[in-house]
């Protein structure tokens, strides 16, 4: 939230063949063996290319890991040069039919200033994950953070 009202952060996205490939069908469960890489892309108020790799995978636990492979950018600005927006997800079976969900994020060298300025937005887009998933509509309450 960086208008003071809910937006639509991802508007298309999609898995690729590589950095500057082809559009290619997500990738299945038999593909996400620890090692594997894939590429993908998402749309906001630019297009970003990630690589996505898997850590672990277990029957109960899957660990995966993100970085920016092209830019972040901010209208015109760079807001992440690659390789320096970094995240690791856990997600961990907690008992039958319940996940627990866990994110780190980490901006590295080549994060401008302007992109580290306020964690309203990280607090906010967190808050809409969980939402999501936990059924609850992500626009009808306030936003968790200003």
């Amino acid at each position: 939230m960086s208008h003071q009202s809910w937006q639509p952060f991802v508007t298309d996205a999609g898995a690729l063949d590589g950095p500057e490939g082809k559009g290619r069908p997500d990738p299945v469960a038999s593909e996400l063996t620890p090692g594997s890489s894939f590429i993908y892309f998402e749309s906001s108020h630019g297009r970003t290319v990630y690589r996505m790799t898997v850590l672990e995978r277990t029957a109960d636990r899957l660990v995966v890991s993100t970085e920016n492979v092209t830019p972040i950018r901010i209208g015109i600005l760079s807001a992440f040069d690659p390789g320096a927006m970094q995240s690791v997800i856990f997600l961990d079976k907690r008992g039958p039919g319940t996940w627990g969900y866990y994110q780190t994020i980490r901006a590295a060298k080549g994060a401008s200033a302007i992109a580290l300025g306020s964690n309203a937005s990280y607090v906010n887009r967190l808050a809409a994950l969980y939402r999501y998933t936990a059924g609850i509509p992500t626009d009808q309450e306030p936003p968790a953070a200003r």
